[in-house]
């Protein structure tokens, strides 16, 4: 076994500094592995529809109470994720016509002014009907479009103003599940609904129930 030497002043600093620079070499790899580590695992977008705040819509959806001062439609939407696409369409169904809804508009949702997720839209509906006919004006807005009244595989929202001239009683169409706005996503179009069998056969059958 070797004897041991007892360090000399210069020695005993020359190997406090060794010292002190490994410990700093230590603490800069150590700050380096936190600076290149991948960050935490923080959640990829939902890609949800965007929705209608139904219960702040003005005028109130459904049939109209008189028609807004300056034709003022506002239909605040809720943006689950405001990277992802929206957009919206407007419609206008004379009940008179036997044609299809008249397309009105559309427009990407204005992502820019969100307010706690919520953008304002300001459809065209436009000043009040003068032709003596009921009209239905529907609002549908989405993720996108896969045609012309029909949601992406996304999906999306819509409501209906009903407009009743004065002295004219519309019947209008009773939209059943569509009556809340919440339009099918995806193929699903709106006309799709469900068609209810008959209970039983025919009185002209002859067959008792």
């Amino acid at each position: 076994m070797l004897p041991l030497v007892p360090l000399g002043p210069r020695a005993r600093v020359a190997a406090a500094l060794a010292a002190a620079a490994a410990c700093a070499i230590a603490a800069i790899a150590g700050i380096a592995a936190c600076l290149t580590a991948p960050p935490a695992d923080i959640g990829t977008s939902t890609n949800e529809r965007p929705l209608i705040v139904h219960t702040t819509v003005q005028p109130p959806e459904g049939l109209l109470n008189g028609w807004p001062p300056q034709n003022a439609f506002l239909v605040p939407v809720q943006l689950p994720d405001p990277t992802a696409n929206c957009e919206w369409r407007l419609f206008d169904k004379d009940t008179e016509s036997q044609e299809g809804p008249v397309f009105k508009g559309e427009s990407a949702c204005l992502t820019s002014v969100l307010d706690g997720g919520v953008v304002v839209e300001d459809p065209p509906v436009g000043a009040q009907p003068t032709d003596g006919h009921c009209h239905v004006f529907t609002f549908m807005v989405g993720h996108g479009f896969s045609a012309l009244q029909v949601f992406d595989s996304i999906g999306g929202d819509a409501l209906s103003w009903e407009y009743e001239p004065p002295g004219v009683l519309c019947n209008f169409y009773d939209a059943g599940a569509f009556q809340d706005g919440a339009f099918p996503p995806g193929d699903a179009g709106a006309d799709g609904l469900p068609v209810t069998p008959e209970s039983g056969p025919s009185p002209e059958s002859g067959v008792d129930p």
